[in-house]
């Protein structure tokens, strides 16, 4: 056959492009559902600091403003856990109890295992659109969720290989069939058309290998956000645990520089309650929510 070294080049190209970018998928998805948990975990040192600080006796009014932007932060990703929860057990009850039942049937995000569907829920929080992700049906808000990772090419309905791999590339491991693939068993090597058929995979691996790079990009990201997570967590354990147990329960008899540590202490709560909100962008960056 004629080209058909060509034709093998370009599949063995293909194949490995393939099997790296799956990896990194796997590795992406793993980090996100990490931050998943750590975010869980900030949740309730805020929750513990909030019941502190609202425990104390005698404090000055002036704390009030600061503590209310926590609260708001705090119950936002609160009902956002508590809709995604729902969402998902509506879906997974109309696919029939299981994820594989989820997957035959096509119901957005019974399609994922719990952990992912709630990391995939904290990680994206609205739509490229601004609707609440858990306003939309199953399938609707996987799919606008996952376009971000796609480049659009889930919500617009395409099959480009970037997009159509991330939709259920974030769904854990229930598998996915990249486009290379029906090249490789498909049509034109079938018919013989091997300088065709290479052309074409050498272009599926320079988008797969693009798509690679995508991944880097937010494996990264993820766990610089993770890293601030944990050590937020860490901050409002420790702080807790010296308010706790050395400070007095009534502000009146603070020292200066235990209400000096106190104030501080609620600045910083408010700037992790809003981190607990970040959601992906399109530039594969965490951004605060409006």
């Amino acid at each position: 056959m004629f080209n058909s070294g060509l034709r093998k080049e370009a599949q063995r190209d293909l194949e490995v492009a393939v099997e790296d970018y799956e990896k990194k998928v796997e590795t992406r998805q793993k980090k996100l559902e990490e931050l998943y948990n750590s975010r869980t975990q900030l949740k309730k040192q805020l929750q513990y600091a909030i019941e502190y600080i609202d425990g104390l006796a005698n404090k000055p009014v002036g704390i009030n403003a600061d503590m209310k932007e926590v609260k708001i932060q705090y119950t936002r990703f609160e009902n956002l856990l508590i809709a995604a929860k729902k969402q998902y057990d509506e879906d997974l009850k109309a696919a029939g109890g299981t994820v594989a039942g989820g997957v035959a049937a096509g119901v957005g995000v019974a399609a994922l295992a719990p952990t992912a569907a709630m990391a995939i829920a904290t990680t994206f929080g609205t739509a490229s659109t601004g609707v609440a992700i858990s306003t939309l049906s199953g399938a609707a808000a996987t799919n606008a969720a996952l376009a971000w990772l796609g480049g659009g090419a889930i919500a617009a309905g395409g099959s480009g290989m970037a997009g159509g791999s991330a939709l259920l590339a974030a769904a854990g491991p229930i598998g996915w069939t990249i486009g290379g693939a029906a090249l490789i068993g498909g049509g034109l090597l079938a018919n013989g058309k091997n300088k065709k058929a290479a052309e074409q995979m050498r272009k599926q691996t320079v988008e797969v290998k693009a798509a690679e790079k995508g991944e880097n990009t937010l494996i990264y990201e993820t766990d610089r956000v993770i890293n601030l997570t944990n050590g937020d967590s860490d901050y409002i354990r420790s702080g807790l645990q010296v308010f706790t147990t050395s400070y007095p329960n009534n502000a009146r008899e603070f020292s200066n520089e235990q209400w000096q540590n106190i104030i501080a202490f609620v600045h910083d709560m408010k700037a992790s309650a809003k981190s607990l909100n970040w959601v992906l962008g399109e530039d594969r960056k965490f951004h605060a929510q409006d």
